[in-house]
Order: C-alpha cells, then structure tokens, then sequence
C-alpha cells in the first residue's frame, strides 16, 4: 500500500477518527436527534387522539343539539295543539254560558210579555164591565122608569155578583 501512497497508520488513524466521530455523533446528535422525533412522534399522535376525540365530543354535541331541538320542536307542537284545543274548549264553554243567557233572557221577556198581557186583560176586562155598565145605565134611563131601573140593576147585580172591593 505503500507503494500506492497511502500509509497503513494514517488510514488506522483515520479510520479510528471516523469511528470516534460516529460515536460521538452518535452520543451528541443521534441520540438527542431521535428522542426530539420520537417526542415529537408522541406528540402528533397526542394530538391526533385529541382531535379525534374533539371531533367525537363536537358529534355528540350535535346530536344532542338536534334532539334538543327536535325535542323542543316536538314541545312547541304539543303545546301549540293544546293551546288550540283549549280555545276551542273555551270557545264552547263561552258559546255554551252565551246560549244559556239567551235562553234566560227569552224565558224572562217571555215573563215579562205574560205579565203585561195579563195586566192589560184585566184592564181591558175592567174597561169592558165599566162600559158595559155605562151603557145599561144609559139604556135604562131612556127606555125604564126609576122603579123599574132599580129592579133590573139589583137583578143584574144579584147575577153578576158584587164587583171586586166592595162588600
């Protein structure tokens, strides 16, 4: 080799130089240099596990959003049909109540025209024997003497009866 012109120490040295600097690469670079990825390796994988489970927590939430609205939606129906169904019921009670006070009122106009017409039949009856017995004591005194006008009133008196209020 030496012929060559490489000398057996140097390439010795030199191989021990490189074998020495791989170690020492090896202690002060490699090593550091794999624990950084292995640590950044850990923390993407950290951070995938936590996005995935971020994403599962935001898909729960959805879900529990839509049922809460569908709920709510569901809610509001219900609630509406109720609120119809209790106008209704009231509308009814109050066409009911109407319908009875009409009743009442009719049964008490009806009253009231009974009334009336009883107290104007008995006037009317009234006004009929006043001029009944004006017109017989006209009649009498044109056609019959006093004697004879007496007989006759005390007859007719004896048959129709005493009149109301005197005794």
């Amino acid at each position: 080799m030496e012929k060559l012109g490489i000398d057996l120490f140097s390439v010795v040295v030199q191989i021990v130089n490189f074998l020495l600097l791989m170690l020492i690469l090896k202690k002060v670079l490699y090593k550091p240099m794999m624990a950084f990825l292995k640590k950044k390796e850990e923390e993407d994988k950290a951070y995938e596990k936590k996005k995935t489970e971020i994403v599962k927590e935001e898909e729960e939430m959805k879900k529990k959003y839509e049922k809460m609205l569908a709920d709510a939606k569901k809610k509001t129906a219900e609630m509406v049909d109720k609120a119809k169904k209790d106008m209704d019921l009231y509308q009814k009670e109050k066409m009911k109540k109407a319908d009875i006070r009409s009743k009442e009122l009719v049964e008490e106009a009806e009253g009231r025209i009974e009334r009336e017409m009883q107290k104007t039949k008995l006037e009317m009856d009234k006004m009929v024997r006043i001029q009944a017995k004006e017109m017989a004591e006209e009649i009498l005194i044109e056609n019959l003497g006093k004697d004879e006008q007496s007989k006759i009133l005390d007859n007719l008196i004896s048959k129709i009866g005493k009149p109301h209020g005197r005794k």
